[in-house]
């Protein structure tokens, strides 16, 4: 399980990108577009792109084909069990 300590989203939606951080400095990147969701993750100190280049750690197709938009509370339950989100992410 990873935990992350802060979170922020980068874009709302078209895509929807949720960043995460773990106490390691490790960037969690999480894309939501064409209803997929791409979660990759960074080992790397702040890498290039808030992480979007990382290894992928989650693949999961959610809602309809031409969506674009996640929230906080569906990020966290789609990634439940692979991802310790905060309960409230930075504005």
């Amino acid at each position: 399980m990873i935990h992350i300590t802060s979170a922020r989203m980068k874009l709302f939606g078209c895509p929807a990108i949720w960043i995460g951080k773990t106490e390691a400095g490790h960037i969690v990147y999480c894309r939501y577009r064409w209803g997929h969701l791409s979660v990759r993750y960074s080992t790397e100190p702040n890498p290039d792109h808030d992480g979007a280049g990382g290894a992928s750690i989650a693949e999961v197709n959610h809602g309809d084909p031409f969506d674009g938009f996640l929230n906080y509370y569906e990020l966290r339950t789609i990634t439940k069990g692979l991802i310790e989100w905060p309960s409230e992410f930075e504005s």
